[in-house]
């Protein structure tokens, strides 16, 4: 095993996170997924966890050609795989992210879960119904 692949196999057993400070689904997630945390929101919590907040980005800017290459090549990525461990505190720069995090009340996050299904359920059952109907209209054609 290489050095470099030797480091990079005792990185990646730490955790990284970026984060964009506009993601909508990250900030709705824990109302919909059952014991969700916050780490789309403010990245991972205790040792060994560099979290780095993208400011701006949107749930898929992530994913954006341009912001790809500049993570993955002489940037964020390639850093915190190819550093040595003890340099990667200097080089990622820990956010500054305000830490502090509670789920929402329990009965907020239920009512909001079974009115997300109702709503899901009634388009469901209309879709289901005006394709009967509609196939109901072509058997009854003269």
């Amino acid at each position: 095993m290489t050095d470099r692949s030797r480091r990079s196999s005792a990185s990646r057993s730490l955790g990284t996170s970026i984060h964009g400070t506009r993601d909508l689904p990250a900030k709705l997630a824990h109302y919909f997924i059952p014991d969700s945390g916050p780490s789309g929101r403010i990245g991972f919590v205790g040792d060994g966890a560099f979290d780095v907040a993208a400011d701006g980005w949107e749930h898929s800017s992530f994913f954006a050609q341009k912001n790809l290459r500049s993570l993955l090549h002489d940037g964020l990525w390639e850093e915190f795989l190819s550093r040595p461990l003890a340099e990667l505190p200097d080089v990622l720069s820990p956010d500054q992210t305000d830490r502090s995090w509670s789920a929402s009340p329990a009965i907020a996050r239920e009512v909001l879960r079974y009115a997300m299904l109702f709503v899901f359920g009634a388009v469901a059952l209309g879709t289901v119904g005006v394709m009967v109907a509609g196939a109901w209209s072509l058997l009854a054609w003269p």
